[in-house]
């Protein structure tokens, strides 16, 4: 190839690059940091990701504005949690007409179910399972090719790359939780959160509230739960990043226990916890230590 020719190839590719601009990309909004953090992995540069909830916001407790609603409306592609955590979905497909583009990651993986009944028995967190994650990352692949089939090998490579990354996450992980003796794998938490890690790892988990932080516990509650505490002779508690602990602070000053730290159940994407590894790592480590004290 002479000098003019590979000047005018390198022109075109120039220019065919800096056509495909961030309005020219496919345009995916996502309703939660895991959707958030799958796009932006896989789809890579080809995809234009928009989250709709601000860093540290609680996924239950969110509901979207009208205008958000509209950019909602506006997406190639959303990606929400799914297993019922993002309750306007219905509401928002219904009026839209907008199902097909509507992919709620977490109906592609199993199912815990929980006794909440205000949320159909169903344990929205599923994140907490790194083998989840793996699913979630084909799931989410697939879903871009579908939108974009001429970008199949480059998602597929960096869907390989992560799940590589969880593979390494979960052999830390499982040599970490190793060092908890199976009778003290016993996790007091905030909320109802942790169930698919506690399955995964063999912990029994006993939430204050239920699944979701506004789902508070009645006195009886409190009361049964600190005497199970004193019995089990568990030494340590843990609270939640976004909640008060001020139940949690209670139940210590009756039991004698102390507080294992702090765990990141529905958000992470903010200092310290800026990924989800490192919100994983930073749980694991947390209950790791204040179980082993």
């Amino acid at each position: 190839m002479n000098l003019n020719v590979a000047s005018f190839v390198l022109a075109v590719m120039t220019l065919t690059h800096a056509h495909l601009g961030a309005a020219d990309k496919l345009q995916v909004m996502t309703l939660h940091p895991v959707a958030t953090e799958l796009a932006r992995v896989i789809g890579g540069e080809i995809i234009e990701v928009t989250s709709l909830m601000a860093p540290g916001t609680n996924p239950h407790d969110f509901n979207p504005s009208p205008k958000q609603i509209e950019n909602l409306a506006k997406a190639d592609l959303v990606l929400a949690a799914g297993k019922n955590l993002e309750e306007f979905l219905p509401r928002f497909v219904k009026s839209t007409g907008s199902k097909n583009k509507v992919l709620e990651i977490g109906n592609s993986v199993p199912t815990l179910k929980s006794n909440d009944e205000h949320h159909g028995f169903v344990d929205p967190h599923w994140w907490h399972s790194i083998k989840n994650m793996k699913t979630a990352a084909s799931v989410v692949e697939q879903r871009l090719s579908q939108f974009a089939p001429g970008s199949q090998s480059l998602f597929a490579n960096n869907r390989k790359n992560y799940v590589s990354k969880l593979d390494s996450l979960e052999k830390w992980a499982a040599k970490e939780i190793g060092k908890i003796p199976r009778e003290k794998r016993k996790l007091v938490t905030s909320h109802d959160a942790f169930g698919y890690f506690a399955h995964n790892y063999g912990f029994r988990v006993y939430p204050i509230g239920g699944l979701t932080p506004a789902d508070k516990p009645s006195s009886k509650k409190v009361a049964d739960l600190v005497r199970l505490i004193k019995s089990m002779n568990v030494k340590a508690v843990f609270a939640e990043n976004m909640e008060n602990p001020k139940v949690l602070e209670m139940m210590m000053t009756e039991t004698g226990s102390s507080m294992g730290g702090k765990l990141y159940a529905d958000s992470f994407g903010f200092p310290p916890v800026l990924n989800y590894e490192e919100m994983y790592r930073h749980n694991v480590t947390t209950i790791v230590e204040g179980l082993t004290r």
